[in-house]
């Protein structure tokens, strides 16, 4: 018997070992999941095939599944996360981009994702809500994913809660001072209505849920567009990487400030996408600091109405979009990264050869053209908006009325300088390999009526001292004729730059500065109001102005062409009478000449042409109306010309036509007006 139980036991101790090692091959580590049914299931549960959702879908690796070596999983709010940017450095506000949200939130992706976040949807039913989030929903899935909170798109579908819905409001809920408990909270859509069924949220993923949406829905700006948005939204705005970082600062003037910015390449569609020189889109956001929406208004249709022709002015500034936020008022433009003074300043001493001079032919024709274009602007404003009501017009008894609602409006730019000269080297704003010059800062420009072209008071005008006219000293009205004076200044110091180089412009300003006067203050404006005990102030040209253009004359570079634009400066620009400047449409006719017999004729363009000294008494008695006394000039100089304010030039030594007609290819949009 004690050898009989032996064999017995030992057999019972075999069956409990085999027994033990079947139970533990048949544990893997893919073979349990918390979300699967615990052993309680009832029949009717664990009869039906529950799928795994850890296990391969139509031949996809779902999202949570190991991989074989190993791997960690990646879900998609991993992928989301790795995806964010932040918008300035340690600012603390990020948005995950439209490109990338896309690529990640395929209809598998979010198939998968519904399916792990709850495994007892069916594939079926999984497939449904992912396509109706790819199409309709991404951004609201991809605020689900990122608290993978995925499967509860099912509450929102029900609802017909879409990226149209966005932002939900969220509303903490109260705390009762009674009971000392917190009443819960909820979404609601823009209508109120609150959103259902997803009663099972705490105010946690509630509050998740509307700070995490905003990552989502950065704006993406359109050309032309205007946007309203809430001081939540962020803007798609990035750091800068590039080595003229230190250079993009923001830039603060009387009644803005401007700041550049990158713009996400999948938020903005004011380029063509496939532009070779978009892939790092820089734009400047100007800030106005005034929050009047009839001024914005006013400021944005100018832009706007002078943009509209297609395709834009290739010297005019293009404003692409505009949005308010907190209050305040934005305008966006093309990044330029200088302007002609700085264009200069890099470039201290040019050659005067074809491609040099003719650029800078081709710039001031194309300039001319742009002025012109907003010298006939005309548009009506709206009477809800206000239009020019604030531009006042003086009339016979010096009283001021309003502009009529409805009248043909005139502009004018008001502050024309090298600073507002943007340069653009290169990009989808540059058609010139060489770059292009753009009219830009409109900010200054007013807009009078028909009835009063011939001017409106000068009182509250702004603009830059150098490149004023003579009649914002001495109290007189202005109009359009104040930028034919500013253009005559800046054209003066771009011919001192091709002749004698940046150091020139500066000599040139010195020279200005020398002759105001011993009773004037030394600035370095172009003309000079001596002040006489027995008469009322007038003006004249400054004395170191004159000189300094016979000094071109006379320089070795100057060339026909150079003469030419130095006499239709001063014959026809530089004028003290605002009334006997040409007029624009005069201006850039003579531009075309000058541009036509330069492409006709090389050397009349290059060739020395110096005159000698012995000219210069009768160059300088071919300057006329100089003055508004009628009478004389005197300078600290000690220089006195005697000009006659009606005496004239021949209409041949002033005209600057071609002596051929032969067809010429014109720059773009220069013969278009």
């Amino acid at each position: 018997m004690g050898l009989i139980q032996l064999l017995i036991c030992n057999m019972k101790l075999f069956h409990r070992s085999a027994k033990g090692e079947s139970g533990t091959r048949k544990k893997s580590p893919l073979s349990h999941n918390g979300n699967q049914p615990s052993s309680n299931t009832s029949n009717a549960t664990t009869n039906r095939e529950t799928p795994n959702p850890r296990s391969s879908t139509n031949g996809r690796l779902v999202p949570g599944k190991k991989e074989s070596g190993g791997g960690q999983p990646v879900l998609l709010q991993q992928k989301l996360s790795g995806s964010r940017r932040e918008t300035f450095p340690q600012s603390g506000q990020f948005f995950i981009p439209i490109c990338r949200q896309e690529s990640i939130l395929t209809v598998e992706a979010i198939e998968d994702d519904i399916r792990r976040c709850d495994a007892t949807i069916s594939i079926d039913r999984a497939r449904v809500y992912a396509q109706w989030a790819r199409e309709n929903g991404r951004k609201l899935y991809a605020t689900l994913a990122y608290m993978e909170r995925g499967a509860d798109v099912r509450h929102l579908v029900r609802q017909k809660i879409s990226d149209k819905d966005l932002p939900l409001k969220y509303i903490r809920g109260a705390l009762s001072p009674e009971t000392e408990t917190r009443e819960k909270g909820g979404l609601f859509l823009k209508t109120g209505v609150r959103v259902m069924d997803i009663g099972h949220w705490r105010d946690k993923e509630l509050e998740e849920f509307f700070n995490t949406q905003w990552w989502m829905i950065a704006p993406v700006f359109k050309d032309k567009a205007e946007l309203e948005l809430t001081a939540r939204e962020v803007l798609p705005f990035l750091p800068f990487d590039g080595d003229d970082t230190d250079k993009m600062e923001t830039k603060q003037g009387a009644y803005s400030e401007v700041f550049p910015v990158n713009i996400h390449s999948s938020h903005h569609e004011f380029w063509n996408s496939d532009h070779e020189k978009t892939e790092r889109p820089l734009i400047a956001v100007k800030r106005l600091f005034s929050t009047d929406e009839i001024e914005f208004k006013k400021e944005r249709d100018v832009l706007k109405t002078l943009g509209s022709k297609s395709p834009p002015h290739p010297h005019l500034i293009r404003l692409l979009a505009t949005y308010r936020q907190v209050g305040k008022y934005h305008l966006i433009f093309p990044y330029a990264e200088s302007n002609l003074r700085s264009y200069w300043e890099k470039r201290p001493l040019p050659q005067f050869d074809h491609e040099t001079v003719m650029w800078a032919l081709t710039q001031m024709c194309g300039i001319s053209n742009a002025l012109l274009r907003l010298h006939e602007f005309k548009v009506t404003f709206p009477l809800n908006v206000g239009g020019a009501a604030n531009v006042r017009v003086q009339t016979e008894d010096d009283g001021q009325i309003s502009v009529r609602a409805g009248e043909e409006m005139f502009g004018r730019h008001g502050d024309i300088k090298p600073e507002n000269l943007l340069y653009f080297s290169k990009g989808p704003e540059a058609e010139d390999p060489r770059g292009v010059l753009k009219l830009a800062d409109f900010g200054l420009g007013r807009f009078h009526g028909r009835d009063s072209k011939s001017g409106i008071r000068p009182s509250g005008i702004l603009s830059s001292p150098t490149y004023e006219p003579p009649e914002c000293k001495l109290r007189r009205p202005v109009s359009r004729a104040y930028d034919i004076w500013s253009c005559g200044c800046v054209w003066l110091e771009f011919i001192t730059w091709l002749v004698k180089g940046s150091a020139g412009i500066e000599e040139f300003a010195d020279r200005r500065g020398n002759s105001a006067g011993l009773n004037d203050i030394n600035d370095d404006n172009f003309f000079t109001i001596p002040r006489k005990s027995n008469s009322s102030s007038e003006a004249t040209i400054r004395a170191g102005v004159i000189i300094w253009v016979e000094q071109l004359h006379q320089h070795k570079r100057c060339s026909q062409l150079i003469h030419d634009l130095l006499k239709l400066i001063m014959n026809d620009l530089l004028l003290i009478d605002a009334d006997e400047r040409i007029k624009a449409s005069e201006f850039h006719q003579q531009m075309k000449n000058c541009y036509q017999k330069a492409t006709e004729d090389p050397d009349y363009m290059l060739k020395s042409a110096p005159s000698s000294p012995k000219d210069s008494k009768a160059t300088l008695l071919e300057i006329p109306r100089h003055e508004t006394s009628g009478s004389h000039m005197t300078s600290s100089d000690q220089m006195s010309v005697n000009v006659s304010r009606h005496s004239s030039v021949s209409r041949n030594s002033r005209d600057l036509s071609p002596k051929s007609k032969k067809n010429v290819t014109w720059p773009t949009d220069l013969t278009k007006e």
